[in-house]
């Protein structure tokens, strides 16, 4: 079981567009939900830059407004639909540090260099040097909450990715807020375009690969996630 109702849940999502020239640019958002009440929200604009950068930037997003609470004696939950951000933070890190070169740049089983680890390792520190516990659910984007057949969809998929099937009720709100932040994203990008903002005045914010990750380090990390 997670808990839920008496949880701060928070939920992230990102939205693309590519421009005449073929540039990407993503918008990254959260929105932080307690007792069924926004209490936290924001989106950025990230130009040049992947789906996945703005889906794991978005994950970074919601840490960091989750810290703003974690004083609350309350669970802490995050939700994103990105399948390869929440594996990378839950599954796949312990390989990539044990496979770091001596200037702690990760690899995958591969041998290929992890795409934006900087901000992996960022969000892994922010969780490990704060000790603030919470759970990290990977859960299927884009599902109209009241169309029957896709919310029993949602449910199966949360409980193959998590573990747990919940109820109609809570698989609902989850939806909702998915796709409210999907929206807010989406909307923020293309007002930018509408409006004829140059996206490059976007450019997403350099974080220093200052964060080398450590075998007992990412360990607590994981420990933090499970408790």
């Amino acid at each position: 079981m997670i808990a839920f109702f008496n949880a701060i849940n928070t939920y992230t999502d990102a939205s693309l567009y590519k421009d005449e020239k073929g540039i990407t640019s993503t918008c990254a958002g959260y929105v932080t939900v307690y007792h069924g009440k926004i209490i936290d929200e924001g989106v950025r604009v990230l130009y040049n830059t992947t789906n996945n950068y703005g889906e794991i930037y978005a994950i970074y997003m919601g840490v960091q407004s989750l810290l703003k609470f974690a004083h609350m004696d309350t669970f802490l939950n995050l939700f994103s639909d990105s399948k390869i951000s929440v594996d990378g933070l839950t599954s796949w890190i312990s390989g990539w540090v044990k496979n770091q070169d001596k200037n702690g740049i990760m690899y995958s089983s591969s041998g290929t260099k992890v795409a934006n680890q900087e901000i992996f390792s960022a969000i892994i520190n922010m969780i490990a040097f704060h000790g603030i516990h919470l759970q990290l659910h990977h859960i299927l984007g884009h599902i109209n909450p009241n169309n029957a057949q896709m919310l029993e969809k949602a449910r199966i998929t949360f409980k193959r990715e998590n573990g747990v099937l919940l109820s109609e009720e809570i698989m609902r709100e989850i939806c909702s807020y998915n796709n409210y932040v999907d929206n807010r994203t989406r909307d923020m990008l293309m007002s930018s375009v509408n409006n004829k903002m140059s996206l490059a005045n976007y450019a997403a914010p350099e974080i220093a690969m200052s964060y080398v990750l450590s075998k007992g380090m990412v360990d607590n990390y994981l420990k933090l996630l499970s408790d």
